[in-house]
């Protein structure tokens, strides 16, 4: 069976991990896994430290919005290259942050052009998001959901729940999150929510065909077609 890691993060973009693309490639090649998503933080507190060039107003909006993409894009384009010659495979993804609240979410089938053309994406909330990914054939989960300063949103919101996450930092009470992405038939997704160097690789899925590209991802998770690797359990 082929392992799918579906939410890690990189330092050359996520404020809140350390660990390098080589590093990641090294750690996820030694557990076993065949494929990840690099599902790196995209909100404004992400890029504010970062694009010191061009001022953060409405004048340069436009100009600002399309360097937070090209940065997003680049930690992807990072880890493709420490990955290419290794048998590890990169898919894109996001964890995104509206600002409407605290709440993560995880768009899977993400694209730069989908980004470019949505400049609007990260003030404009949740729900009229989903309407949008939908359109463009993207899924869209909530990340742990139930782990404290989280907002529970309405499942017709939803395309699915991330009901386990495998940060040994944060108690983002699984099985709550579980019974309810059940109770609403909603699409189910597991994670290691990788951050930190000494974070070991250890959730995500398990499936009988290669994971290595957006189309395949997507088609997966809408049938359900895996296993889940909880933590250690496996």
């Amino acid at each position: 069976m082929y392992k799918t890691e579906l939410h890690a993060h990189s330092c050359d973009v996520s404020l809140c991990a350390n660990a390098p693309a080589e590093h990641i490639v090294e750690k996820y090649i030694a557990a076993g896994y065949d494929a990840i998503v690099l599902s790196n933080h995209f909100n404004y507190d992400t890029f504010r430290g970062r694009i010191k060039d061009i001022p953060f107003d409405a004048e340069h909006k436009a100009e600002y919005w399309r360097r937070m993409v090209d940065l997003f894009w680049y930690g992807i384009e990072h880890l493709e290259r420490a990955a290419s010659d290794s048998s590890l495979h990169v898919i894109p993804g996001i964890e995104i942050r509206f600002n409407e609240n605290f709440n993560d979410y995880l768009c899977y089938g993400i694209t730069r052009e989908f980004m470019y053309d949505n400049p609007d994406m990260l003030d404009i909330g949740s729900r009229r998001f989903v309407e949008r990914s939908r359109a463009a054939g993207m899924l869209f989960f909530q990340a742990h959901p139930f782990r404290y300063g989280m907002t529970t949103k309405n499942p017709k919101e939803l395309d699915g729940v991330e009901i386990y996450n495998g940060h040994p930092w944060h108690n983002s009470n699984n099985d709550i999150a579980e019974a309810w992405a059940k109770k609403h038939r909603l699409l189910w997704s597991c994670g290691t929510d990788h951050h930190d160097l000494s974070h070991p690789a250890t959730s995500g899925i398990l499936t009988d065909e290669p994971v290595r590209d957006n189309e395949t991802l997507l088609k997966v998770l809408r049938e359900q077609n895996f296993e889940i690797v909880r933590g250690l359990d496996k």
